[in-house]
Formats: C-alpha cells, sequence, structure tokens
C-alpha cells in the first residue's frame, strides 16, 4: 500500500506499507519536519491496526530528498510512488525522465482543461471542414509573444474575409454553427469554388449590416455620438455620411457574391495598385474598431482585439507597439469599450464568466517599408496562465544528486609538524540522524510511541486476583 500526503509547500510525504513484511518505509520531499513525520506514520500504523491483526511494524526512513532538488515536489512525489509501485530502480530517475512523465501523466488533463475554454479544437478541423483556416503560414508573423502567453494563433484566408472567418470560429468554440457548413463536402473545396461556406460568410456580412445599421439608429443616433470611444475609430469628428459607410462596408448589392472570394478584396492584384483601387479593395475588409461593438451586440458576447501596429525606421529597425480594445455590450454606455495601450490580457476566469471571442489584428509598416495588409487570426486560449517553465533538463540521476561530495583534504607538504600553540581539536557531537538534512538512502529507522493494547475486560464472575 502506497500512501501519499502533502504536508506543507513543496512538501510531500509517502509511506510504503508492507504488510507481509510488518515495515513502513518513508519517502520525504522537501523540509519535513520531523514531529510532523512521526504524528502521520503514528496515524498510518494506527488505521491499519484496525484492519490487520497483530501489525506492529518496524519504521525505516528510506529517503530524504531536500528542497533544493529543482523539481516540481508534486511531480516528483508522483512519480516517485510511481517508480516504488512498479519496483523500479527510483534513484536512477533522471529530471528529464521525470519531464517525460509529466507529459504523459498531464496530457488527458491538459485535453480536459482545453475543453474549459471552448469546443474548437484545431486538431478536429481539416481543409475540406474548415477550408478558409491556413496551417503554418503565420510563423513569420512573429507570434512567440503571444503563444508564450498562453495562445495558440489560428490563421485564415487574407482574401478580404479574414475577420469574419475568425468571427465563425469564435462562434463554433462556444456551440454557436448558425454561420458554419455542418453537412461538409469530404473532399477539398477552396473558398473561392465552395458555394456552401460562400453563403455562410455571405450571411453573417449581412447580418451584421443589420445590426449596424440598428446601433446606429437606437444606440447611437444622429445626435447622440458623442462617446469617447469614437475617438478609437477613423468617424471621430465625421459627417454623418461617414458613419453610413461603417453600415455599408459590410456588404453591397453591386458585388457579385463570387468577387468577395476570388481575391478582389484580398492582397494587392498588382504592384502599382493606385490609391484609389487600395482603397475600394481594403473599404470591404473587416473594421477592427465597428464590427466587433456589432459582433458584440449581435450575439451578446465580449470581444477582445489585440492589435499589434509595426513601424519601420530609415535603419530598417522594426519595432511593434501592442494595443487591446475590448468590446463589450453588456457594460455602461462609456465602458462599452475600453482600450489599453498594451497587450492585456484578461485572466482565465474573466474569459470564462462572460462568453469571449479573442481576436489577433496586424498592421503597420514591415522590413523593408513593406506595407502591410491589415489581417485578423484567432486565438483560441489552450494552457493555463503563469505555467511553471523548468530549467534545462539534466541527465543527471537521483542518486548522483544524493551522493555526498567528499572534501578535499588539505595538504600537509612541506614537513610542517603540529604548531606549538595550537589546541588540540576537540571532539565535536555529531548530530542525530533526524537533525541533519539528510539527503543519503541508508534506511534509517525510526522511533514511533504508540499506545499500549489494553488489557481485555474481565468476566464478572471471575473473582479478584
Amino acid at each position: 500500500v502506497i500512501v501519499i500526503h502533502h504536508v506543507g509547500q513543496n512538501c510531500w510525504i509517502i509511506f510504503l506499507i508492507l504488510t507481509s513484511q510488518h515495515t513502513v518505509d518513508i519517502y520525504t520531499i522537501g523540509d519535513v519536519e520531523q514531529n510532523r513525520m512521526h504524528q502521520l506514520s503514528k496515524k498510518i500504523i494506527l488505521t491499519c491496526e484496525e484492519v490487520l491483526t497483530d501489525f506492529r511494524p518496524s519504521i525505516c526512513l528510506r529517503l530524504q530528498i531536500p528542497k533544493t532538488y529543482k523539481v516540481d515536489p508534486a511531480l516528483l512525489a508522483f512519480t516517485l510512488s510511481y517508480s516504488i509501485h512498479r519496483h523500479e530502480p527510483y534513484l536512477d530517475l533522471t529530471f528529464d525522465q521525470i519531464l517525460q512523465q509529466k507529459c504523459v501523466v498531464l496530457r488527458s488533463l491538459i485535453a480536459s482543461h482545453d475543453k474549459w475554454f471552448g469546443r474548437f479544437h484545431l486538431k478536429d478541423t481539416t481543409d475540406s471542414s474548415h477550408p478558409f483556416i491556413v496551417y503554418g503560414e503565420n510563423e513569420q508573423d512573429d507570434l512567440d509573444e503571444l503563444i508564450a502567453a498562453g495562445w495558440s494563433v489560428i490563421d485564415v484566408l487574407g482574401d478580404g474575409n479574414c475577420g469574419y472567418y475568425a468571427f465563425i470560429i469564435g462562434l463554433e468554440n462556444y456551440g454557436n454553427y448558425s454561420y458554419s457548413v455542418r453537412n461538409r463536402n469530404p473532399t477539398y473545396q477552396p473558398m473561392s469554388a465552395n458555394l456552401a461556406w460562400q453563403d455562410k460568410i455571405l450571411q453573417l456580412r449581412r447580418r451584421m449590416q443589420q445590426q449596424s445599421r440598428l446601433l446606429l439608429r437606437t444606440e447611437y443616433p444622429v445626435h447622440g455620438r458623442n462617446q469617447r470611444f469614437w475617438e478609437y475609430t477613423w468617424v471621430f469628428c465625421g459627417s454623418e455620411e461617414d458613419f453610413d459607410r461603417l453600415t455599408e462596408a459590410f456588404a453591397s448589392d453591386d458585388i457579385e457574391d463570387q468577387d468577395y472570394f476570388n481575391g478582389s478584396y484580398g492582397i494587392p492584384q498588382t504592384e502599382d495598385e493606385s490609391d484609389e483601387a487600395k482603397n475600394l479593395r481594403e473599404f470591404y475588409h473587416m473594421d477592427p474598431t465597428w464590427a466587433p461593438h456589432v459582433f458584440s451586440f449581435m450575439f451578446n458576447m465580449r470581444v477582445i482585439v489585440y492589435t499589434r501596429q509595426s513601424s519601420c525606421n530609415k535603419n530598417n529597425r522594426v519595432t511593434r507597439m501592442w494595443s487591446t480594445t475590448i468590446f463589450d455590450y453588456n457594460s455602461p454606455v462609456e465602458e462599452r469599450v475600453v482600450q489599453h495601450p498594451h497587450l492585456h490580457r484578461i485572466t482565465d476566469s474573466e474569459f470564462r464568466r462572460i462568453p469571449t471571442v479573442e481576436l489577433l489584428f496586424i498592421c503597420g509598416v514591415g522590413k523593408d517599408h513593406e506595407q502591410l495588409i491589415g489581417h485578423c487570426q484567432y486565438l483560441r486560449r489552450v494552457v493555463f496562465a503563469d505555467v511553471p517553465t523548468f530549467p534545462d533538463p539534466s541527465s543527471k540521476s537521483l542518486r548522483q544528486y544524493l551522493k555526498p561530495t567528499k572534501r578535499k583534504k588539505k595538504s600537509t607538504a612541506g614537513g610542517k609538524g603540529r604548531q606549538p600553540n595550537k589546541q588540540p581539536r576537540q571532539k565535536v557531537r555529531r548530530p542525530a540522524q533526524a537533525e541533519r538534512s539528510a539527503t543519503t538512502t541508508s534506511p534509517t529507522r525510526v522511533q514511533i510511541d504508540l499506545p499500549s493494547t489494553p488489557p481485555a475486560p474481565q468476566s464478572p464472575s471471575t473473582p479478584p486476583a
């Protein structure tokens, strides 16, 4: 029987109970106090005696691992217990092997954790199920900062519909498939030829257009657009025609349906594109300052847009600035749009409190003064925040780590004898085994004071002795 007990911060104690041999072996991790160890040992023995008759075991302290051993104590406790249970040479465990065990044990935990953040999983998608998802092409965007913060960045096509693709993934993450193709074709069809998905994207565009028109008529009428958040949009202090253009940008009856997906409004078709053609092409892209606002009202969800804007100086050095814009329909009017001038990642619990869609928007000027086309991607939370990191794995075994180092004797070369005035070395009492910070692996008997077994009660008819 193996009993694992957490006795304090970074401290664990393991009991190996061998009933047939009447022994209890103790393994400790961290600075476990002697009194605490004795209390738990006594409790273990008394509990066993309630089940087993004549169980009076000998107790040995088999192993003490100090807190200086830089491994997650909880992980070490369970890995050590697993090795003991399998009768494996646990002293030969290396740091690398312990981390490998963590990956095995946490595999199911990670999967369960990711489900905690939503239903959408990239591994469940294919080219035919989601033809607008792009795999592996955003590596050049240098998104390590987001990945380290706990996001998986899901890239989508940059054909002028990237924002709407990201919105659909966000809806699927919460089980809303109103704008998704459920009866998917088993064979791959690109978006330029996939009529089923084209119809869903256009439905979303036109439905958001209706919602935009409604908001500008009811929530933000002509003479009531004095909210501060308009400063974050291009229509700040604009005319009524400018506000109308916010709604017109979602869709147009003058555009053929296939033109939204054949590249006409995606990347430039020619290098010498005129400003007029550029403005027309980008006009029907999702507006990252208004479309999330509309989406929030339309689906009763919170939308967070993390914007990374790049700039390039004359020395071809690129600098990047982050900002975070939170759109929440359910907040007071002046707080429906809140902006932070940095990468502001809300906590996992806050993310779970309100259905939330998180987007990445990249824009600005890149290296060699290349104009970056505004591109939107979906951010999927995949890991806990503040996950501890470990130093580089070591091949040094636990046995080698616990092995005491021998001190080198000082050389007496030179013929120097005892100095006449030097006092003889006094004998110093060595502390007891339990008092030392033991790292040795030799077993040490532990004395536990147990209550004596009470005598059996005498029969009333038995005369006194």
